[in-house]
């Protein structure tokens, strides 16, 4: 079976996989709504697609995904070249997200470490950074027995019990998912309620 055939195949899995997952991701929306009314902020990264997924969720917090609101406060710490480089540069690429959360990240807030291996050094060092500062934090990943999984609040694992899902499909539910707590917060925050 080619790639493409199988990547197709695996699109059918998704409203299940999407389903098993929509307890967690409420109480993720939930922990996000109550963070924003505590005048708190959201603080998300990973790598490669990942990045991108990071940078899409925290334009839709702060701009809208639907709704007209208030902006609210969220951070991609993958967006920045020159601080990325410099922490690369200076320390070592698996701190250039713990580098960020230490300057940025307090009591309260949501951190969401994306990393559909759930091995990435450099975000699980930011997650163990964001525990230490008592930040809510959240894995999304695609491997419920990763060290991203063991260490996060919420770990939001995208598995199938029968196969290995293929990196694609992973992304394609985060992606999802994080539309899906966009648009929860939408709702809460359109009438200007925070």
């Amino acid at each position: 079976m080619n790639q493409v055939t199988s990547y197709l195949e695996n699109i059918n899995l998704i409203p299940d996989l999407v389903n098993g997952l929509v307890k967690n991701i409420n109480k993720v929306s939930e922990e996000i709504i109550n963070c924003y009314k505590n005048d708190g902020k959201v603080v998300v990264f990973g790598n490669g697609g990942s990045a991108s997924q990071a940078e899409h969720f925290a334009v839709e917090l702060v701009v809208k995904i639907k709704d007209m609101r208030k902006s609210l406060p969220a951070i991609s710490l993958n967006s920045n070249c020159a601080i990325l480089s410099a922490i690369g540069n200076d320390f070592d690429f698996n701190y250039v997200f713990e580098r960020q959360v230490e300057s940025c990240v307090i009591n309260g807030d949501v951190v969401i470490g994306i990393s559909t291996s759930g091995k990435s050094k450099n975000v699980i060092e930011a997650i163990n950074e964001a525990n230490r500062l008592e930040g809510i934090t959240v894995g999304l990943t695609g491997n419920d027995s990763c060290e991203l999984a063991k260490i996060v609040k919420y770990p939001i694992v995208v598995k199938n019990k029968y196969k290995e899902l293929d990196t694609q499909i992973i992304q394609d539910v985060h992606q999802i998912m994080l539309h899906y707590i966009a648009l929860k917060v939408d709702e809460e925050f359109k009438n200007g309620a925070y």
